[in-house]
């Protein structure tokens, strides 16, 4: 099983001092599709009342993490678009699959990271640091609706213990099917041995 908390952190070299600044000057909600919106400290003020919030949305590290190596993204809006909440923004090409990234909140974009477009490998390196996908003007952030990272890495540990629960289970049923098998290769051996001893 993955350690959580080290796929969670910013994948970057880490200091005491680093992790001090990062999480001072960020606040970070995540949501149940592994998306991350991300707050930063000229913003705090506004996050009292929610009303014109400037944010960024992106991947989680957890969440680039399953997708494997991501080698390709299409970022589906220019700036000044407004996007409702459940919007595709973004579809992610990784090499273990195709998908889209939906917005976790409605806004007005207000700026779109070329940088990911034009080097992919922030999304695989630094995601929640360089590998932002665009920024929204919002006022419909609602905290009930997504996650802190204490509530974000609980769930994550729980999906990875659901995994390895089904991964376990389809071993085990594999060597059942198996085991079916071997009982009928044998029973079907001792039938052409009986028919051909009838047959003497």
């Amino acid at each position: 099983m993955i350690n959580i908390r080290k796929v969670l952190l910013p994948s970057c070299v880490i200091t005491k001092s680093f992790l001090n600044n990062y999480y001072k000057r960020l606040i970070t909600y995540y949501t149940k599709t592994h998306e991350y919106i991300k707050i930063e400290d000229g913003n705090l003020n506004n996050r009292k009342d929610m009303t014109n919030v400037k944010c960024k949305i992106g991947i989680s590290n957890y969440g680039t993490h399953k997708l494997g190596e991501i080698v390709y993204v299409d970022v589906a809006h220019n700036i000044n678009d407004h996007v409702k909440k459940g919007d595709c923004i973004a579809t992610i090409e990784s090499v273990k699959s195709v998908g889209d990234v939906y917005t976790p909140v409605s806004g007005k974009i207000i700026n779109i990271n070329n940088k990911i477009i034009d080097n992919v490998n922030l999304m695989n390196e630094q995601s929640e640091i360089d590998g932002w996908i665009m920024e929204l003007e919002t006022n419909q952030i609602n905290e009930k609706e997504i996650m802190n990272i204490s509530e974000y890495e609980k769930m994550c540990e729980e999906e990875e213990q659901n995994e390895e629960k089904k991964i376990q289970q389809n071993e085990i049923n594999c060597m059942e099917e198996k085991n079916k098998n071997k009982i009928f290769d044998i029973n079907d051996m001792k039938n052409i041995e009986n028919k051909g001893q009838g047959g003497k």
